[in-house]
């Protein structure tokens, strides 16, 4: 994250909160298990290294989008190496469900593991020329019970397109909830918010509260890009939430 973005370390701990928190890990740790993926552990070696790196809007990308880049940085599979520059592409991105830009990607490369690693604006998703945030609205239309066929017209695109994101969306935050509400554990100790979701789409919900209580705690402003935000949060640890899986046809 920037610096406007990072959680600020004068969070103090009160006295008499340790059972609190101890009691929040447990209940944490008794639910994970019963989920696809461990708690704890590096992402998986099939997976792309990715990471997301913070920037507001298209427009102050396009106009220096080397700003955006992180000073350093780190191999994913093991932080001892030594990545360097490479090089970079073009891809399509939507603006506003209707003007179509090209803008620059960067990417570095790991001899030692013989990968590269991408460096993703939060708000662009791989393989998904749309922004983040119209992938998370018609999700948030989903949950406040618009038919796809309605978000869909206001969108402007097909409503079997919106339903596939949403249905990808769902399916995704399933498997994340443990990574993530464990790494926001870790600084919201405290939080009342559920971590038990039952079903899938109940994951969605539990996991944007706690990425809407994350966004207060750290000054994170753009509340309409959660999704982003939990990108942001990964740093490449966990798969991009909202991308497809293998490689489609789109360039990413």
């Amino acid at each position: 994250m920037d610096h406007a973005e990072k959680p600020s370390h004068a969070y103090k701990i009160q006295a008499g909160d340790g059972f609190i928190i101890m009691e929040r890990y447990r209940e944490f740790k008794s639910f994970a298990a019963h989920l696809p993926i461990p708690t704890r552990g590096d992402r998986s070696p099939t997976d792309k290294m990715r990471i997301t790196v913070s920037c507001p809007n298209i427009k102050t990308y396009l106009d220096n989008p080397e700003q955006f880049l992180p000073e350093k940085v780190t191999c994913l599979n093991n932080p001892e190496h030594r990545p360097h520059h490479h090089t970079g592409w073009e891809r399509f991105f939507v603006v506003d469900h209707v003007e179509k830009v090209l803008i620059p990607m960067f990417r570095w490369y790991c001899r030692a593991c013989k990968e590269s690693i991408s460096i993703w604006p939060e708000f662009v998703l791989p393989y998904q020329p749309e922004g983040v945030e119209t992938h998370e609205l018609a999700v948030v239309d989903h949950l406040a019970g618009k038919s796809f066929v309605e978000t869909a017209r206001e969108l402007g695109y097909d409503p079997r397109t919106v339903a596939q994101w949403v249905a990808r969306i769902i399916g995704q935050a399933f498997s994340l909830v443990p990574k993530v509400i464990g790494r926001m554990l870790q600084d919201m100790p405290n939080s009342s918010l559920p971590l038990s979701p039952a079903v899938a789409i109940e994951s969605v919900k539990v996991l944007l509260a706690w990425l809407r209580e994350w966004a207060e705690f750290v000054n994170f402003t753009r509340t309409n890009r959660l999704i982003g935000l939990c990108n942001l949060l990964g740093q490449g640890h966990w798969p991009i939430w909202g991308a497809p899986p293998g490689r489609p046809r789109l360039s990413g």
